[in-house]
């Protein structure tokens, strides 16, 4: 889920930066920062959770999780 949300903010950012530098409207430049920052925080999200990140198996960090998880989406409403 985490992959597939990262790859969406990347696709819908990227889109809206090109449609800002093709016709110049600040509202698509503000759109696509925000989806593209959205990206990297969900890229984060899902690396610091990934199974292959924790020491061992089932041990993630719960402060550090559920701050990961909302750090985008707390982005994108700003």
């Amino acid at each position: 889920m985490e992959a597939i949300g990262t790859s969406l903010a990347f696709i819908v950012g990227a889109l809206a930066l090109m449609r800002y530098y093709s016709r110049k409207q600040t509202t698509f430049l503000f759109v696509g920062t925000g989806f593209l920052g959205t990206a990297f925080f969900e890229l984060n999200h899902a690396i610091r959770t990934a199974p292959m990140a924790t020491p061992r198996p089932g041990l993630v960090p719960q402060d550090l999780s559920a701050w990961t998880w909302t750090a985008g989406h707390r982005y994108l409403s700003l």
